[in-house]
């Protein structure tokens, strides 16, 4: 996490002063977590994640997926989000129906809610044919 914190302050242009300012954290905490020599306290912590502008449960999550060999599905969504942008509202509508005719058969609670919701947001996708 010490590397995190300095590559994000970094990335956001701020040093130590402001960002015990701003986080609330002590001067003297932060400069022994900075140097190494002492950790923070875990409130510390998500105070300097967020003065930073970084989603501390979204790590979290990414490091539990990393650990558990599942690295490859946390960024699983962000990368549909990617391709149903690119799409027209045809392929759009053609993918979702696809994801939802596959999740049909499941028993699982979840897995029936995001097939609800899937439903949704192929029935909001406005598609215009040609007429010829």
């Amino acid at each position: 996490m010490l590397t995190l914190v300095k590559t994000l302050m970094t990335l956001r242009g701020i040093n130590q002063v402001d960002l015990s300012i701003k986080s609330g954290v002590s001067p003297t905490a932060l400069s022994r977590y900075l140097s190494g020599s002492s950790d923070l306290r875990s409130e510390n912590l998500l105070k300097l994640m967020k003065a930073l502008g970084s989603d501390f449960n979204e790590i979290v999550k990414k490091e539990i997926s990393k650990s558990l060999g599942n690295d490859d599905l946390s960024n699983i969504s962000e990368d549909i989000q990617k391709v149903l942008l690119s799409l027209d509202s045809i392929s759009k509508k053609t993918l979702i129906e696809t994801i939802i005719s596959q999740g049909k058969a499941s028993r699982s609670p979840e897995v029936k809610t995001a097939v609800g919701r899937l439903k949704k947001y192929r029935d909001g996708i406005r598609t215009v044919r040609r007429v010829s």
